[in-house]
Formats: C-alpha cells, sequence, structure tokens
C-alpha cells in the first residue's frame, strides 16, 4: 500500500471503524493489537508534509461547531488518564457524568453539574485527539486509544499530531497559517469572552502539537493572534505569537503579553513570560497599615506555586482548600513573624483582592458579588467556583525551572526583610525630605 493509500485510509477512518466495531459489539472480540501497532507505526512513519498536502488538496470548508472548538482543563486526563480510565472501567460506554467521576481529583466541587461538564470538556477533548467515540449518546474508547498507553511519548505525540488533522477545527487553523496570519477568535464569535480566554489555551495546547511536526521537518507557517479575556473590563484583548501587538477588541486599551512565536521548541518564550510577570508582581497593590506593608498577596502567591509544584493543583484552577489554608498559614507564619499585629491576614483577603492585580482571575457561580468589602472564607467557597492565573502565566508554572525562579524572585523581592527594611527606609528618607522642605 502506498503512502498516498495509508493516508487516504488514515482519514477514512474506515479500518478504525471496523475494529471499533467489533469491539464494541463483542466483548469476547480479541483486539489484535500488534496489527494495531503496525497500522499507527505506518500512519507516523509517513512524513507530516505529505498530510499536508492530502487536507490542502481535499480541503472542503466547513462551519466550525461549538462542540468542536477544544476546552479542556488537563492535557493528560485527556489523553493517557482517559484511556487508562476508560480501560479501568471495562470500556462498557459511558455519559459526560459517568466520565467525570472518574476524575474526581480534578473536579474542584464534586457535584453532578461540575462532574457533567468536566466530563464533556475532556470526553470532547479526547475525541479531537481521535482516543475516543460517540454511539448513540455514550462514548467509548477508540482501536487509537486501546493501544495508545503501550506507544512511546514520542510516537503518541507524532500519532495525536495527525488525528488531529482529520478534526476540522485544526484543519482549518493549518491551512490558514501556512497561508497567511490567523485571528483564534474568528472562530469563536458566538461564544462568551470569559470563555474565549479559556478555550484559546486549550486549542494552542493542541495545535502546538501540529506545528511541532512542521517544525520537526521545516514546514513554515504565519503568526497566530488569540484572545485573552480581561476579568476587570470584561472585555478581550488581542495577543499575538511573536512581537508585541496593541491592536484590541472592545476598547480595552491595555498593552499586550509579547509572546515569542509558537515557533519556539516548546510553543513558548519563558524568559519574555517571566520578564513580564516578574513586573506585573513587583507592581501589586498591598495594603499598609501603621507603615506595615502586609504580605497576604505575595504569600498566596507562593502557597499557590508551591501547589502546583505538590500536585495539588493539577489544572489552572485553584480554590481554598485545607492543603491551601494550611500552606498559606505556614507561610504566613514564616514570613509575617516580626509583624505587630496579633492576627494574621486570613486567606480569604488575598483570595479575593489578588483580582485587582490583572492576572489573577475569580470564576465566581452565577452573579459577581456586588460586596464593597472582603466576603467571608465560607462565602468564598460556596460562589467562587475556582481563581486562575492568565494563562501565559500558568503555562510558565508548569515548568520547574521558572516556577522555582519565580517563586525566588517573589521571597526576594516582595518578603525578606532586606527588601521590605530598603523600602521602608526609602519612605522615610522621602518623608524627611519633604518636612525639611517645609520648614
Amino acid at each position: 500500500m502506498s503512502n498516498c493509500e495509508y493516508i487516504e485510509l488514515f482519514f477514512s477512518q474506515s479500518y478504525e471503524k471496523t475494529i471499533d466495531k467489533f469491539i464494541r459489539d463483542d466483548r469476547d472480540y480479541i483486539i489484535p493489537y500488534e496489527q494495531l501497532t503496525i497500522y499507527v507505526r505506518k500512519v507516523i512513519s509517513i512524513s507530516y508534509k505529505e498530510y499536508i498536502d492530502y487536507i490542502c488538496n481535499n480541503h472542503l470548508s466547513h462551519n466550525i461547531e461549538t462542540s468542536e472548538i477544544t476546552q479542556s482543563s488537563s492535557f493528560s486526563a485527556c489523553e493517557i488518564e482517559m484511556c487508562n480510565a476508560l480501560l479501568w472501567a471495562d470500556n462498557r460506554g459511558f455519559n459526560f457524568l459517568e466520565i467525570g467521576k472518574l476524575f474526581p481529583q480534578y473536579v474542584s466541587h464534586p457535584n453532578d453539574t461540575a462532574y457533567r461538564k468536566y466530563g464533556e470538556n475532556q470526553t470532547r477533548t479526547s475525541s479531537h485527539l481521535g482516543l475516543v467515540y460517540e454511539y448513540y449518546k455514550y462514548w467509548y474508547l477508540s482501536c487509537l486509544g486501546y493501544i495508545y498507553p503501550s506507544l512511546k511519548d514520542d510516537e503518541r505525540m507524532k500519532l495525536l499530531a495527525r488525528t488531529l488533522l482529520r478534526m476540522p477545527l485544526y484543519q482549518e487553523l493549518l491551512i490558514k497559517l501556512l497561508r497567511g496570519d490567523v485571528l483564534l477568535a474568528d472562530y469563536m464569535k458566538n461564544i462568551a469572552p470569559s470563555t474565549q480566554g479559556r478555550r484559546a489555551g486549550s486549542i494552542l495546547r493542541l495545535l502546538d502539537l501540529c506545528l511541532r511536526e512542521c517544525r520537526r521537518e521545516g514546514i513554515r507557517y504565519h503568526d497566530l493572534y488569540y484572545p485573552v479575556y480581561v476579568a476587570k473590563t470584561k472585555t478581550i484583548r488581542i495577543e499575538k505569537s511573536l512581537g508585541t501587538v496593541h491592536k484590541v477588541l472592545d476598547n480595552c486599551h491595555e498593552e499586550c503579553l509579547p509572546l515569542d512565536s509558537l515557533r519556539e521548541p516548546c510553543g513558548f518564550n519563558y524568559e519574555q513570560c517571566f520578564a513580564h510577570y516578574t513586573t506585573r508582581i513587583a507592581s501589586i497593590r498591598q495594603a499598609k497599615i501603621h507603615g506595615e506593608t502586609i504580605v497576604a498577596k505575595p504569600v498566596l502567591l507562593l502557597a499557590a506555586i508551591d501547589g502546583v509544584e505538590a500536585n495539588v493543583f493539577g489544572n489552572n484552577q485553584f480554590v481554598i482548600n485545607d492543603w491551601l489554608e494550611e500552606r498559606y498559614e505556614a507561610l504566613m507564619r514564616k514570613y509575617a513573624k516580626d509583624s505587630q499585629f496579633d492576627d494574621k491576614t486570613g486567606i480569604e483577603k488575598p483570595f479575593w483582592h489578588l483580582e485587582t492585580d490583572g492576572f489573577w482571575h475569580l470564576n465566581c457561580q452565577g452573579e459577581r458579588s456586588g460586596k464593597s468589602h472582603t466576603p467571608s472564607k465560607r462565602w468564598l467557597k460556596d460562589n467562587v467556583e475556582f481563581a486562575s492565573f492568565d494563562e501565559p502565566l500558568w503555562i510558565l508554572l508548569q515548568n520547574k525551572v521558572w516556577r522555582t525562579k519565580l517563586r525566588d524572585y517573589i521571597v526576594e523581592h516582595k518578603l525578606t526583610d532586606d527588601s521590605r527594611m530598603g523600602k521602608m527606609a526609602a519612605e522615610s528618607l522621602g518623608a524627611l525630605a519633604a518636612i525639611l522642605l517645609a520648614v
């Protein structure tokens, strides 16, 4: 069979669908693991350029449905964990609620609505990857999903880069990127601004699988502009994958974070992102009482970073749980040990007020409170589904080296005695100068 015939077989999915039907209909069917492995290894051995040529020559314009726009909070839960979970549960066919309950570690508020929503997001993303499929409103592990755990890491990523090309959204994006710059928001016009920001991060994560293959083979592509939700103004700003862009939507006139091109080996410029967010963190608003700067916000940032390090928060969703409270209180005892106040600042205050600094966002259930004061911890637990960082900051925190550098920066510049004393000395000199000038 020629490469062209193999590619046609792959896009038609006729071979895979035949195996899927046998697995679904015959519980005694012996899965042909060896045959499937040979099939997959042949698929990934064919150059990516040949696949791109195929979709360019056979492309039909397609209206992208909302369900085809990726939304996922955990990549591993859509691929290896999804495969293992459905295998463990005997792949009997599941609805979204049942799949959500297979991942209790990722659901912040364990109720049927939250489980169903999480199950839907992860399952649909897994279907975009070709690892599950729907049959009469029930979802099953595909034959590719059966052998996926046995593949090497590099083989898995090559396979996913090819299965994504069978999805209209990624076909459209890649073809357009080969021809010119792409505005990702054009594909999400019927989606709320806050949701656009979340989905953009999910799409970029999967799209980079395709672009890695392009980079591997020297295939050139243009720049991608993507939306970032600005919670403070409830608007969208547009960020570019290369350079700094000042074009924004809904009159939100704010300079955008310069991210390097997705052509970077990891799809992301960590150095520029680190520089941007250390500048933002250096200027966070901190209350000052009787001359003492309250350290609650930087302490909460450390606690959140430590939660990522400890894998307590495996996705960009932070909640006030026992672990975060205990870590926050321990860090407050350490860094506010010389405070003149007996009562340390409760976690509810920085959790609520950090949002005003622009990179921490509260996802409230229902209407946002119009409170002019800090709500109670109980109110936050009941009414805030989760808090999240800007997507670029979250990506930075996934890298251990840069995560450690950011933590060290916060300690050195916001929490060490030398830093705080230096600021107090400068303020004292300024006050003294003002008195002398007034004399």
